[in-house]
């Protein structure tokens, strides 16, 4: 059994946030990785959205006029079907994110920034392209 719990440091003793299923006085590896306070977290979560928000209207702001445009204007049906199935993929997201604490997901979203920073020229232009067709793809299931 490999996984990654929290536990909360007192009187000397880590205590884990949940049972485990071990036997007593085995032995297992333990790496410590102090986590921010729950009021740190909800002040690093503000810069990060205020931050995000920044990177968002600063792209925005780079973008041709024509290329930013109104939603579509879809039939009530079609856009039914289309708010069930985002809500289906947010309850499926929700449900996988929910076997991880904060602390591993926020980690997973920085090691993922951090090799999108990493790629090369080529590596990015790839990647851009592959988005640009997964996108164009989008806009032609949604176009009526």
């Amino acid at each position: 059994m490999k996984r990654a719990i929290t536990a909360v440091y007192e009187g000397g003793v880590l205590k884990p946030s949940e049972e485990l299923p071990l036997e007593e006085q085995q032995e297992v590896l333990v790496i410590v990785v102090p986590l921010p306070r729950k009021e740190q977290l909800l002040t690093d979560e503000q810069a990060r959205s205020a931050q995000m928000r920044e990177q968002t209207e600063a792209w925005l702001a780079k973008q041709p006029t024509d290329a930013v445009r109104p939603p579509l204007s879809l039939p009530q049906t079609r856009s039914r079907e289309l708010d069930d199935a985002f809500d289906a993929a947010l309850t499926a997201i929700r449900a996988r994110a929910a076997q991880f604490s904060e602390a591993e997901i926020a980690a997973d979203v920085d090691a993922a920034l951090a090799e999108t920073d990493a790629l090369s020229a080529n590596d990015r232009a790839r990647l851009d392209a592959e988005l640009e067709a997964i996108f164009a793809e989008i806009a032609a299931d949604v176009s009526p």
